[in-house]
């Protein structure tokens, strides 16, 4: 057996895996040019692999580039030896590593989040516009956004039998503003520009490229496949799910820098910091001190936090995002109601799961709403809860059915939805 046909075999292992006993591969035949021609295009057909590579390539780049952790923690960066350096990166790369994780299994979650930061930093550019001002600089969404990552800190420190130590505050948005403000510890804001902000940021310019040219011809070839009445796979239509929702999660963090790793430290002695300061950090279901970096899933339920569509109650922006974000999902996946699946019945779960994915975030709220007003109904304490489970469960289950679904159908394809089109010419990875 030569390398070549190491795919050959494993794709037919894994079709008879999912349930085709009698898997077989078909491998397209195309004669050479006769003559020496300039230009040779591609063939009009595209493989398994093909449809498999390129989606998970825009999932993963995806997964990636939307992500704008917050500042993490300030380790001495000991860059003595080869083994010094790696561990330097491993420290940078597994807690991205962990999240692009997060990502793929949850992608709700990243947009939620996102949702409640870009809202609280624009809410910001009003309530910060004096403060920055008496400092000489004005105060924007950049601004905002950096002072949520954990971008201003005190440099306190704590004193134990005559010995100083250095205790650093970490301020996010709300303690900044109560610091500088009620409090006073402050007497100015850190005179930082916009454009001091973005230079700290390490968006990589050409990964964001690269995410966009993948994007527009993965979004152009599905289109153009239903324009022509060619099928498409189930995978392509979840891919697509996924960059909607990462689209939009990047335009919701537009302004956000990426990558920070130092924040602006002020002078403060720890004796003069208030312990009030870790009531405004805001922290929803947080334990975590205020001397700990801002925790990338950190939850406010402020007034400005509140939740847009279920106002009134501890529910959030985050979870407004969340709900967003499980109608647009579950919604693309609907668009494969009518495609060619292995049976019927699994025709019906997709479609069963799909509806599920885009109503249950809604109809969960929906019940917390009731949980919180309707307890006083002593048989309401009972059932609320168990229906609170089974929605979530309901839930995991259809999401779990979509993600195995989705590679099982790719190898019961029709035979048009391995028809190539002009897009084949684009530029991309597949």
């Amino acid at each position: 057996m030569t390398w070549q046909s190491v795919p050959l075999v494993l794709a037919t292992v894994v079709a008879a895996t999912l349930g085709q006993a009698d898997a077989s591969t078909f491998r397209p035949n195309c004669t050479l040019p006769l003559t020496t021609d300039n230009l040779v295009l591609s063939a009009g057909v595209r493989g398994t692999f093909d449809i498999l590579w390129s989606s998970i390539f825009t999932l993963l780049i995806c997964s990636w580039s939307i992500l704008h952790l917050n500042i993490p923690s300030q380790l001495p960066r000991l860059q003595k030896s080869m083994w010094d350096k790696i561990k330097s990166y491993a420290v940078d790369f597994l807690p991205k590593f962990k999240w692009m994780v997060l990502t793929l299994l949850v992608p709700e979650f990243l947009l939620g989040k996102a949702l409640q930061d870009r809202h609280l930093a624009k809410v910001s550019i009003d309530e910060m516009k004096e403060l920055a001002s008496e400092s000489g600089f004005e105060w924007t969404i950049t601004h905002g956004f950096y002072a949520d990552m954990g971008g201003f800190v005190l440099k306190a420190h704590t004193t134990v039998q005559d010995q100083a130590t250095p205790t650093p505050v970490v301020l996010n948005l709300r303690s900044l503003q109560y610091a500088c403000g009620e409090m006073r510890m402050i007497e100015r804001l850190p005179r930082i520009t916009e454009d001091e902000i973005k230079d700290k940021s390490k968006g990589d310019f050409f990964v964001k490229c690269l995410t966009g040219m993948q994007l527009a011809w993965f979004v152009i070839q599905v289109i153009t496949r239903a324009s022509k009445g060619l099928a498409i796979s189930a995978l392509e239509i979840a891919i697509l799910a996924y960059a909607a929702c990462s689209l939009i999660t990047l335009y919701l963090c537009l302004s956000k820098p990426k990558d920070v790793k130092i924040e602006v430290r002020r002078p403060q002695s720890w004796f003069d910091v208030s312990l009030q300061l870790a009531r405004y950090r805001g922290r929803f279901g947080s334990s975590k001190a205020i001397t700990s970096p801002i925790p990338n899933d950190a939850r406010y339920a402020h007034g400005a936090a509140a939740s847009a569509i279920f106002p009134g109650v501890l529910l959030t922006r985050m979870d407004d995002g969340f709900t967003i974000a499980g109608i647009v999902f579950g919604g693309i996946h609907c668009a494969a109601w009518n495609f060619a699946f292995p049976s019927p019945v699994e025709r019906l779960l997709w479609r069963i799961s799909s509806v599920g994915t885009a109503g249950v975030l809604p109809l969960y709220y929906a019940l917390l709403l009731a949980d919180i007003h309707l307890r006083r109904f002593s048989i309401l304490r009972v059932v609320l809860p168990v229906l609170e489970f089974l929605v979530g469960l309901s839930y995991l289950l259809a999401r779990l059915y979509l993600l195995v679904e989705v590679f099982r159908e790719l190898f019961f394809l029709p035979p048009s939805a391995f028809i190539s089109t002009w897009t084949a010419q684009f530029p991309h990875v597949s």
